[in-house]
């Protein structure tokens, strides 16, 4: 025993000595308090959101969007009307969320996107975000467009309407009128062919390669398609698209104003937003637009590099060209 005390003890003193010889630096305590931490992630949340903020409200202003709500339209209508040029299906799924991502997820936020039918005339995608169901129209791109696209002539748009000529002008067709000799008055004659011509001037007509291409659209089913999911309808597209998409909304305008009051409740709202879009109609078409009160349905992009829009004829159409946001018609 008296051995193993006698080895133990010098073998402290010496583990003793060795301790005392080290240099101890002061004992530092870094202690974060819980509600330190809580308050800097509140104040980097709130910079966050006031950064995000400015960028959405400078972004409004520079698409000419009258909320967040309407940017966020425009932007899905943007995206879209790139995606329906994508083959296969798979291609433009992944486009689409390439885009959902490149916005944040948020601001982009479509859903169930579906292409058209094959043997369908006009191809189109259907998108659904929240609160609003998209109809997407594809542009130029085959052979066929092409020749849609030179179908220049105006054709009427709308067969039953009355149509109502500027200083009283008489809308019946000028008899033939013929002297008491057998020998037409020439001057009578005059008049009747100006009249005739006034009243085909004041008539809505329209290109008849968009028109032929709208009427293979669904326009109806798409609106009562809304109005079961009940909600918002947006109609956009891309240079043909974009003529498309006008003349279809165009079409579910005249049916929503010809419904009976008693079906107020029923109705969804109604938007075009167009992109490069080519001018679809004659004057006579903006003017009955106008007077019915329908433009600000309307909202067409042109942009400045795309010459579509600007190189137009401008004696077959009448437009606004500007770079910015611009009449459809």
């Amino acid at each position: 025993m008296e051995f193993i005390q006698g080895r133990v003890e010098p073998w402290i003193r010496d583990q003793r000595n060795r301790l005392m010889k080290v240099s101890w630096g002061p004992l530092q305590w870094r202690m974060r308090w819980p509600w330190s931490n809580e308050r800097e992630r509140r104040k980097k949340m709130q910079e966050e959101y006031e950064l995000r903020r400015k960028q959405l409200e400078h972004l409004c202003i520079a698409v000419k969007a009258e909320s967040v709500s309407d940017l966020q339209d425009i932007l899905c209508c943007m995206v879209l009307s790139e995606c329906v040029y994508k083959r296969p299906v798979s291609e433009m799924v992944r486009a689409v969320n390439k885009f959902k991502a490149d916005f944040g997820g948020q601001v982009v936020s479509l859903e169930r996107v579906q292409p058209s039918s094959d043997h369908v005339p006009h191809r189109y995608l259907l998108a659904e975000d929240e609160d609003t169901l998209f109809a997407s129209f594809i542009g130029t791109k085959q052979y066929k467009d092409i020749m849609v696209d030179a179908n220049i002539l105006q054709g009427a748009i709308f067969h039953e309407d009355a149509v109502e000529l500027p200083d009283g002008a008489e809308t019946t067709k000028s008899p033939h009128i013929e002297a008491q000799s057998g020998k037409v008055d020439n001057s009578l004659n005059s008049l009747g062919s100006r009249s005739k011509q006034l009243r085909e001037k004041s008539k809505p007509a329209v290109h008849r390669g968009f028109l032929a291409r709208a009427k293979g659209i669904p326009a109806l089913e798409l609106y009562r398609l809304a109005q079961k999911k009940k909600r918002k309808l947006v109609l956009c597209g891309h240079s043909l698209g974009g003529a498309v998409a006008t003349l279809a909304t165009l079409a579910i305008l005249r049916v929503i104003a010809a419904s009976s009051p008693s079906r107020e409740n029923e109705k969804v709202s109604v938007k075009c937003i167009t992109f490069s879009q080519p001018p679809v109609g004659n004057a006579a078409l903006k003017d009955y637009v106008n007077k019915k009160g329908w433009q600000h349905y309307f909202k067409s992009y042109c942009i400045p590099e795309d010459l579509v829009p600007s190189n137009s004829i401008s004696s077959l159409f009448s437009s606004l060209q500007c770079t910015a946001s611009t009449s459809a018609f």
